[in-house]
């Protein structure tokens, strides 16, 4: 077997960036979610949401070494795509009592769209929109709570004991 020269630290660190812009990039789906919110005493409910997925891309290549014992191995590099969610729109259920209870309104949230974001964004955006988020639940419970065709006070806090919030 003859060993072939390999090229100098210039060339192979031309080689390494040029291969990972050819890597393929990760993408981030809006996929359809179902699930029965249930609480004790009440109407179990059908809740029609969505989450975003991230379909992780990954690319294996070998590894680049002047040391001929590393030419078999290889490494997986991943897509810097992480989901990040760019719009929401807020959904309100009501649920009935089994026993003459006031009912519920059950607040929550439907994705409108994914988007790829950088890695790095994706906590910074959420710390940020937290606090955010809450006020517009806390400000439409309260809303909810003084109509009394939606919700007595009694079933927002019902709502706040079972949710915990």
């Amino acid at each position: 077997m003859r060993l072939v020269r390999l090229p100098g630290p210039c060339v192979l660190l031309c080689m390494t960036v040029f291969s990972h812009t050819s890597m393929a990039s990760g993408e981030c789906v809006k996929a359809h979610k179902s699930i029965h919110f249930t609480v004790p005493g009440y109407i179990t409910y059908p809740i029609h949401t969505n989450e975003c997925r991230e379909t992780v891309s990954s690319v294996i290549s070998p590894v680049v070494s002047v040391n001929a014992s590393h030419l078999s191995m290889f490494r997986r590099h991943y897509s810097t795509c992480c989901c990040g969610i760019d719009n929401t729109s807020l959904h309100e259920a009501e649920l009935l009592s089994l026993d003459g209870r006031p009912s519920i309104i059950l607040l929550y949230r439907r994705i409108e769209e994914c988007v790829c974001v950088s890695c790095d964004d994706v906590s910074r955006v959420s710390r940020r929109l937290l606090p955010e988020i809450a006020d517009r639940f806390r400000s439409k419970r309260l809303q909810l709570a003084r109509q009394p065709s939606l919700a007595t006070r009694g079933g927002a806090e019902a709502l706040s004991d079972i949710l915990g919030m």
